[in-house]
């Protein structure tokens, strides 16, 4: 949403000699767990991906995998309440959530983190090419080491006229 706040078709940003205000911007590409599917920029892109409104959600979860804490021992397990259903009160398990629970356990620290990094470059070339298709030009750079921050990912684009 704050790239659509960027551009003249939005809102107008002319000065009174005609030229853009904007000369270009960067965004940090953080926090991609919040994104939401009605505010996404490039909604086309992924569909021409075969991601669903529903997968971009699970996408997002999965992107928190990339920064996650844990990932200095490669086979971290996922912390995932290990209650019995008898315990937890009246209320059942839906058999398709314990089987994702299974599934999340059995998938390596270092596995999910690669995933959570695959969604994220997904989400950002979206918003890059959705930039692209705005005329502007636009990269995506990393601005420190991931040993870092993980969180090191920076959008920059310019206007071309």
């Amino acid at each position: 949403m704050t790239m659509m706040c960027c551009l003249p078709e939005r809102y107008d940003q002319t000065e009174e000699n005609g030229k853009r205000s904007l000369q270009g911007l960067a965004l940090a590409t953080c926090c991609h767990h919040l994104c939401q599917w009605k505010h996404y920029t490039n909604k086309s892109f992924l569909s021409g991906l075969g991601i669903t409104e529903e997968d971009f959600h699970a996408m997002t979860w999965f992107s928190s995998w990339a920064v996650d804490g844990d990932h200095s021992y490669p086979d971290a397990p996922v912390e995932v309440e290990d209650t019995p259903s008898e315990v937890r009160g009246p209320e059942k398990l839906d058999q398709e959530a314990v089987g994702i629970e299974r599934v999340i356990r059995s998938i390596p620290a270092g596995e999910r983190a690669t995933l959570g990094s695959m969604c994220k470059d997904i989400i950002d070339t979206g918003r890059l090419l959705w930039l692209g298709q705005k005329g502007l030009v636009a990269d995506l750079v990393s601005y420190v080491p991931s040993s870092i921050s993980p969180e090191n990912r920076l959008l920059i684009a310019k206007c071309t006229s």
